[in-house]
């Protein structure tokens, strides 16, 4: 069975933070979705954490 092609390359994820970090913006985290693509999600330390309905369940809060 053949690979498929990669919807997102690394060289595309490596210029979009670089972007991103040269814009000044600190880089909370990144999703990869192959329907939606690339999304940064930019913030720093003060950026506000809203909690997933999971954590009380699993107790992690």
């Amino acid at each position: 069975m053949a690979n498929r092609r990669a919807s997102i390359t690394q060289a595309e994820i490596s210029r979009a933070l670089k972007a991103t970090r040269d814009a000044g913006y600190d880089i909370a985290r990144i999703e990869i979705d192959p329907h939606a693509g690339l999304k940064i999600i930019i913030g720093g330390a003060d950026a506000p954490f809203a909690p997933n309905e999971w954590d009380k369940v699993l107790e992690l809060n």
